[in-house]
């Protein structure tokens, strides 16, 4: 039979032992891509310091989760908030699911560096709709530059992204 003092230092073996599994099986979860999951095969030159600090949170389990961490959003791409360049052609992908919270009208406009704007998507949609992401595509005839990608809701502009086009 085991005495107390055995069966106490098994436990906290074990219980060591899943603390380190757990905390280097999560670490694969990266969290730049949990929190921006569109980031993905992205490398740009400006860090996004909320998913660095998540990763670096993760050497307070281990030194090892924390530099997995690390380098798997390096490697991914899900640390970078920089600039990702675009090609002629190429898909872009909306986030849109679930219902909308109200009836509207939204549309995807394509600002050129000369100012010329080309809506590449249009719809509208209906309080409680089911919205599903749908790509939508560049034109197949852009020059090289700079462009502006905005979002509007019932001609009101909610955002606005650069759009580096190689």
């Amino acid at each position: 039979m085991l005495d107390e003092r055995t069966m106490v230092q098994r436990l906290r073996t074990k219980a060591l032992l899943f603390t380190v599994l757990a905390g280097l099986g999560l670490s694969q979860v990266n969290c730049g891509i949990i929190l921006h999951p569109e980031r993905g095969d992205r490398h740009g030159t400006r860090l996004d310091v909320v998913a660095v600090v998540f990763d670096c949170l993760w050497l307070l389990v281990g030194v090892v989760p924390g530099v997995v961490a690390l380098i798997v959003d390096a490697v991914t791409g899900g640390m970078w908030a920089g600039n990702h360049h675009f090609h002629p052609g190429e898909a872009l992908g909306f986030n849109l699911r679930g219902p909308a919270p109200a009836t509207a009208d939204v549309s995807i406009q394509l600002s050129s560096p000369d100012g010329t704007v080309r809506t590449l998507a249009s719809r509208h949609v209906e309080k409680g709709e089911e919205v599903d992401a749908a790509p939508v595509h560049l034109p197949e005839q852009m020059p090289p530059g700079t462009y502006a990608l905005s979002i509007s809701v019932n001609g009101h502009e909610n955002a606005r992204f650069p759009l580096h086009v190689e």
